[in-house]
């Protein structure tokens, strides 16, 4: 949802023209104008230990987009496999006989027949080896894949240098007018203790999630750095990973890609790289018109026709140059609700409670929440503190970062739609949880772990005992020490060194924040949410 606005059901509105990217590093600066492609995708990806088989089918959609759209689209692609253990049961001999059979007799039965057998088992990789090629359409992949394997198994494909590098490299084999970063993995959104990415035990939250090398994975600032050290600029950053379209994340990346692709809830195994290229080869240099074009598609591919099926499916176009107005305006509500909860009335600060207490959860794990609608929220309980003049300022600058949105039908239907998600605290502390569902009712969940995560560093989890959630009442449960250390970080040290935290001074609700916001998140992908009444 918009900030107090109507439900969004089309492309947003073309408003403001995309930014300009005239002062970018190139890679190539002796290429001819003539021989640049109007676009470069640089897919970068991992299977992380469950999703070879889906990523392979990814990479196989590249093949698949129009013939006149490779001229103008050329694809790099860098593909960590999972580590041995994780990777399915290779091939048998008469597997790979009728797999290469269907390929090379084609038909119109050869592509279904090939989708009910397991592609990856046909490649027979090397657990933790990692292709590097660019996309030729009058190849297969199985072709590509021979002799494009790097040397050595890539162990480190989570460190800045790794993708830094690799960027450089598709930015020489294919240079280009614009360029697309795609990132598919496993994502997590935004937590603290994940920017200490080199300890596995903190692997909760990030993006990237290098299975065979200790379970690291890029934390906000460690992806920053990694596309500022590479010299080049991207257009754009997809995440084709769950989780991904958080306040934190947008912030820090503002700065280097001109437009944001991202997810609030889970992406799905199977995005449609087919109607990528194609529509960035129709629409030449307006970025912002293929990416509208191809959000729409992204949703509508995975929507059923079932007018109110379960489907958590969205996607976000941020345009980044907007962000700094919306972090002016977000210091600026930041700074009233902090100072009418430390010296407002008691009603005052009992509404806000309220409104934490509330708040809608975007994970059943995380300590996300969704940031328009606690603006909102805010809004509502407390008119007279944040007044018409200063809302109708936050309103436009949160709307102006949207350059396009879907949602699925089922959000839609039931107002649950969410902008972007943003971390919420009691006291500098934060809370992820674990849960069981409760098949005879869907409206139960059971909570089994809860894991406080302190502002000072300090971490304890706890065994949860009866711990039965029903939706709209908490129990009386008790709490079971199972573990307690330090994360790695402190708040002060790790979310006030991000983007996000020095243009709007957030952390500091954080830290001044005495309500837990609510554990109960209605996203676990298989209960019906009730209609929202006006």
């Amino acid at each position: 949802m918009k900030l107090a606005s109507a439900l969004i059901c089309t492309m947003t509105t073309v408003l403001f023209a995309s930014c300009s990217s005239e002062d970018r590093p190139s890679a190539t600066p002796d290429a001819e104008p003539s021989s640049l492609a109007d676009v470069t995708i640089m897919y970068y990806g991992h299977g992380g230990g469950n999703l070879d088989t889906h990523y392979m089918g990814n990479i196989r959609g590249m093949y698949k987009a129009a013939a006149s759209s490779y001229k103008n689209v050329k694809i790099a692609v860098e593909y960590k496999f999972s580590k041995e253990d994780n990777l399915p049961d290779m091939a048998s001999e008469s597997e790979m006989k009728e797999m290469d059979e269907l390929v090379r007799t084609g038909g119109k039965d050869a592509e279904a027949k090939l989708s009910n057998l397991n592609y990856l088992k046909w490649m027979n990789p090397v657990g933790s080896s990692t292709l590097r090629f660019v996309v030729d359409p009058a190849q297969t992949l199985k072709e590509q894949a021979q002799g494009h394997y790097l040397p050595g198994k890539n162990a480190e494909i989570s460190n800045p240098d790794s993708l830094a590098n690799f960027i450089r490299w598709a930015a020489k084999a294919c240079p280009a007018k614009k360029y697309v970063l795609v990132l598919n993995d496993h994502g997590g959104g935004y937590s603290p203790d994940a920017e200490i990415y080199q300890d596995k035990a903190t692997a909760t939250r990030g993006v990237i999630f290098d299975d065979a090398y200790h379970g690291n994975h890029f934390s906000a600032p460690s992806l920053n750095h990694a596309i500022k050290a590479s010299g080049i600029r991207p257009d754009v950053v997809y995440f084709d990973a769950c989780l991904m379209n958080t306040m934190e994340y947008a912030f820090e990346l503002k700065d280097v890609a001109d437009y944001l692709v991202a997810s609030t809830y889970v992406t799905l195994a199977g995005a449609p790289y087919a109607t990528l290229i194609d529509v960035l080869s129709a629409a030449h240099d307006d970025m912002r018109y293929a990416l509208e074009k191809y959000t729409e598609y992204y949703v509508k591919s995975f929507d059923p026709e079932d007018k109110d099926e379960v489907n958590y499916y969205d996607m976000t176009v941020t345009e980044t140059a907007r962000l700094d107005q919306l972090g002016k305006s977000m210091r600026e509500f930041t700074d009233r609700l902090c100072n009418t909860y430390k010296n407002g009335t008691a009603e005052q600060k009992q509404k806000i409670d309220n409104v934490t207490r509330d708040a809608v959860r975007v994970t059943d794990s995380g300590a996300l929440y969704d940031a328009g609608r606690y603006m909102e929220a805010m809004r509502k309980a407390l008119p007279e503190v944040f007044d018409d003049a200063f809302w109708a300022e936050l309103k436009e600058s949160f709307n102006n970062c949207i350059a396009a949105q879907y949602t699925s039908k089922y959000l839609l239907n039931h107002d649950y739609q969410v902008d972007y998600s943003v971390l919420l605290a009691t006291r500098g502390t934060y809370l992820q949880s674990a849960w069981k569902d409760v098949e005879s009712d869907p409206d139960s969940k059971i909570l089994t772990n809860l894991g406080f995560f302190a502002p000072d560093g300090k971490f304890t989890n706890y065994v949860v005992i009866d711990g039965l959630f029903k939706k709209g009442v908490t129990p009386a449960y008790t709490l079971e020490l199972a573990d307690q250390g330090q994360w790695g970080g402190t708040l002060e040290a790790v979310y006030g060194a991000l983007a996000f935290d020095k243009a709007t001074g957030w952390s500091r609700w954080l830290l001044l924040n005495e309500q837990q916001p609510s554990l109960w998140c209605n996203n676990d992908f298989n209960t019906p949410l009730p209609k929202i009444s006006d």
